[in-house]
Parts: C-alpha cells; structure tokens; sequence
C-alpha cells in the first residue's frame, strides 16, 4: 500500500490533488472483509457478508500462505468485477496496470496453491517464491519501481515499461503469458468467482498475422482452436494497435502491453467469448440436398445465400474471426442428407483440431429409427443438442420446414419424448407467430433443456409485429428451462446497430442475461458483416450491462446450456 500513498491514488476527493474513487473503492472493500471478518472470529454474532469475508476467516482460522491469497484475492477479484465502472473513468495507461495488478497477484497465488501450473517442471520452488511472508513475491507484485510518486500518470506508456524490473519483464513475458488463459480458468474457480473469465477475451494461443492452424495431437480435444504463430506463442487479450511504437523496444514486453489494452471494457475485453452457433460444410464426404437443389426460400431470404454453398471446414471458420477468436463454439448441423454422418464428421473435426466444443445433430422425431440415431448421437462426444427445422408460414417463401403440424402431431410428440428421456438439449426452430402452438409443449416437458434459435424469429417487424413478438417472447420466458439464442441477427434485422439493437435489449430485458446466448451465425451471416463488425456491434448494444450479465450473454448461458467447460 505504500506504493498507492505515495502516489496519492487514495487521496479524498476533496483533495487538492484527489486519489483514484477505482483505487480508494479496491481498498475499502478489502479493509471491509477483513474488518467483518476480525469481528466475527472475536465473537461477533452473524454470518460472513461477502465471500471475501468468509475466506478471510478461513485464513484466521488456518493461516497458511494459500488461505491468505484466497481471502485477498477472493476481496480483490470482487472489487475489480463490482466496480468498472470507476475503472472506465482512469486514463488509458492507468487501466493498463490496473490489468497488470491483477494478473501478477493471481498468479502470485497460483504460485503457492497450483505450483505446477505456475511454473511447470520448476513446481518445486513455487511455493518457495510465492510465500507472501517472504520478500521474493515483491520482486514483481510492487509497482514502485516503474511508476512514479504522482496520479494520474501521462500517456507514455513505453517510458514505465522501460522502467520495469528485468525479472518482471522474464516473468510477464517468458512465463505468465502461455498459462494465463489456465491461470484465470484457475482461479476463477479456486475463489468461486466464475465471472473472473469474462476478463479475457480469449484463452491460450492466438493466431498472429502469420499463424497456421495447428491439429490436435493428443486424444484430449481443445477447447478452442489451437494456432501457433511464427515467432512464438502468445495469449492475446483484446488490444489495439496504438501500441505498435513498443514493439520496436528491445524487450519483447511491448506484445504483451498489447495485450493488456482493451478497446471498451476498463480491464480487458468484454467477454471471453462462446460462440454458440456456427456451420461447417463438407461436400467431399457429405450430401447436402440444398445445395443439389436450390431452394427459392434461401434466396428469398438472402439473395446471394448460394455465396455459401462449397466446403466451410474449421480453418475457413478460423480465418472468418481472426485474431477476435472466440474461447469456444457450437457447431450445428446444416441440412446434409445423412446427419448421423454430419455428427460424425465434426466428432472427427473435434478430435484433430480441437474444435468445434459442441454440435447441435439433426433429427427427425417421426423417423422409425430415431431411437437407434439419439443412441448412436449419444456415442459422440461432441454432440450435445439436437434439433429439427419447424418453420412454417402463409407465405411459401417462408417455409423452411417439412410440415405444418409437427407441434401437435402425435408421432411426432412421441418422438420428442424420446429426446426428452437422454440428456440432450433440444434446439427450438421456429417463427414468432408458432410460438402460441409450442407453449404446450414447454408446458408438458418442463425439466428438458430447451434454446429458443434466432431471437424467436420475427417475421413481421413493423410497429405491430414487434409488440406481438415481445407479447409472444414475454410468454415463452414464462417456462424456466427455456433459453433465447441470438443467432442470425444481421440475417433476419440487418447488419447495422440500430437495425439490430431494439429487438436485442428487448430480448435481454425478457429473458434475463443469463437465459440468453450470442451466437454468430457463420458462415451465413458472414454474407452481411464480418466478426468484428458484428462484435463491435453487440459490445455497443450490451455496453451499459453489468460485466456478470455480458459474461452470461457472450459465454456463460451458451457454456451450461451446451455443457462446454470453462
């Protein structure tokens, strides 16, 4: 703390020269825990407010160089989620340590409580170093070294870079850098906050300009695309080319400051993105009948949808998103003759590239063999939802399913008891003005995963049809088990913010963060904006959320849902 004194970061505001309200906010919540904590282990009656209470009397109790990382960092890591929006208001280069800080006292803990992840085959001495009562931990936690005695600090970043201690640069760069995605998967549930990972935009290796797609080599999936750039490995936090002057300094830390900026979130990225529906097409080793025989409805729907119709495999998916590399995706079938084949071409996708994280398989509920095709689906691994298109409207150009009453028919409703008896999720593909017929289906299978696909698909978007659509949506969110994917926003509203932007906030408002999933769309959507426009777009509609509710819209919802790990 006397680093913070001196720079007079927890000056009052009334202050001549006021402290940080990010910094002052970060401190008050840790003397808080430890005050409630102290009085409660002295006799206090009650229980722990906090979970940062709770685990600093664990440490009272049991005072051990792990307990004390978790009571802090449990306070800390809460202080950063809980308080943003100060952080927002602290200038670029003081964001950047704020980032900093962070990142060095997980891994300070990670240190003492997971040597192994820490520092690999130098396991041994990581509790050595980590110990917080000794004074190798405040080679790289201090910051008195690099920053100077005033706040806020100017715009020359480079210049406190320069500054840092040697070994601080070896340990940011050469050792903190390939296991942060692993560092904060870590500790996000060593101290019970899940919404940690929503700090990162991505886990693990990113591609470089120059990255190659790299296939899996072991029988352990990854759970996200593994790309090894030329030159070196590197995680890559959200960052912003502004930075590009450092990379020229003779230390590699200017990729890492990079790293370290974000373009709207005050620490890093919004979100750790999942992306919970994207296609792949193979038309070597699989039959489409769409493509075999184009369909007037698909390019009603979109004029050049055929710009699609050739082989879409992991790397094209890579390639579309670049560097904004989602952490993890759904796959989903698109309509090839044999689905159970589809099903087991992306079981073999997932195996030698490690992605996709998940598919949704085709089904047709009527079939006699559907019994036999959920077993075989439930041999692979990757598949974790099922579905079967049921769109149908007046307008022949609308129909994008076989029949019109698949919801009331009674093979059919047999066939959906079948799926509701596995641990399969279903996918729910219909229009808007369907969803009165669907409601007693969610009302007799009330403990089935059910997603809701495209928004509820509105068909009629004047002033009318949207108050019908929320009127319809508002009653959908009634039944609990039901979730809401935004998938084909470009496709069905159009690719711009304010096109998209009312029917988003609405259907965040209705189902609640946590029931609703962002998802891409590709490589359909590709045909309209590409993934950092639809990304740029999203982060601006969802700006004003809490950082808990843009976790749970960009990763969290997709991940339980779809049962893909953190």
């Amino acid at each position: 703390m006397g680093w913070q004194l001196r720079r007079g970061l927890l000056n009052p505001a009334s202050s001549p020269l006021p402290g940080s309200p990010w910094w002052r906010a970060l401190n008050e919540s840790l003397l808080r825990d430890t005050s409630e904590a102290r009085a409660l282990a002295f006799g206090r009656p009650g229980d722990p407010r906090t979970a940062g209470v709770a685990a600093t009397l664990d440490f009272i109790r049991e005072p051990t160089a792990r307990t004390w990382y978790r009571a802090h960092n449990t306070t800390i890591a809460a202080a950063y989620l809980a308080n943003e929006n100060l952080a927002r208001n602290e200038g670029r280069v003081e964001r950047f340590f704020i980032n900093l800080v962070l990142i060095r006292v997980l891994y300070a803990h990670a240190l003492v409580a997971e040597p192994r992840l820490a520092l690999g085959w130098l396991a041994p001495l990581g509790r050595l170093i980590g110990d917080p009562r000794l004074s190798m931990t405040g080679i790289f936690l201090s910051l008195s070294r690099v920053l100077p005695d005033r706040y806020p600090l100017d715009d020359d970043l480079s210049s406190y870079v320069n500054a840092e201690h040697r070994l601080g640069h070896l340990l940011d760069v050469g050792i903190i850098v390939p296991r942060l995605g692993q560092l904060y998967d870590w500790s996000a549930s060593e101290l019970g906050l899940p919404a940690l990972n929503a700090l990162l935009a991505h886990y693990g290796p990113t591609p470089a300009t120059h990255g190659t797609l790299r296939k899996q080599t072991s029988g352990t999936p990854n759970r996200h695309v593994s790309l090894e750039p030329r030159g070196g490995r590197s995680p890559y936090l959200r960052g912003s080319c502004e930075w590009a002057e450092l990379s020229n300094q003779r230390t590699t830390f200017g990729s890492w400051s990079r790293s370290l900026e974000f373009v709207s979130h005050p620490y890093a990225m919004a979100v750790a993105v999942v992306d919970a529906h994207h296609h792949l097409i193979d038309t070597q080793q699989l039959a489409y009948p769409w493509i075999e025989e184009p369909r007037p409805a698909l390019t009603a729907l979109l004029a050049n949808y055929y710009d699609i119709a050739h082989d879409y495999d992991v790397q094209s998916y890579s390639a579309d998103v670049g560097s904004e590399r989602p952490a993890a995706a759904v796959a989903c079938e698109f309509g090839a003759r044999d689905g159970l084949a589809e099903a087991r071409y992306v079981q073999r996708c997932a195996d030698e590239w490690g992605w996709p994280s998940a598919f949704i398989a085709a089904v047709d509920l009527t079939s006699p063999k559907l019994d036999e095709t959920l077993a075989a689906y439930q041999e692979l691994p990757i598949v974790r939802a099922v579905r079967q298109p049921l769109y149908w409207a007046n307008d022949p150009l609308r129909r994008l399913g076989a029949r019109p009453d698949f919801l009331s028919d009674a093979a059919w409703l047999r066939g959906f008891e079948s799926v509701a008896a596995t641990d399969l999720t279903w996918d729910l593909l219909v229009y808007d003005e369907q969803l009165p017929a669907a409601e007693e289906l969610l009302r007799s299978f009330p403990s089935t995963r059910i997603v809701l696909e495209a928004t509820g698909w509105p068909l009629d978007q004047s002033p009318d049809g949207y108050r019908g659509w929320e009127e319809r949506l508002r009653s959908v969110a009634e039944h609990p088990q039901v979730t809401l994917k935004l998938q084909g926003l470009a496709l069905i509203f159009g690719p711009t913010r304010s096109r998209v932007e009312p029917w988003v906030r609405t259907a965040l408002s209705i189902f609640g963060a946590r029931r609703c999933m962002f998802a891409s769309h590709f490589p359909v959507d590709r045909l309209l904006w590409s993934w950092d426009e639809m990304l740029a777009v999203l982060e601006a509609v969802c700006d004003e959320l809490p950082q808990g509710d843009r976790y749970e819209f960009f990763s969290g919802c997709a991940r339980r849902e779809y049962r893909i790990p953190s």
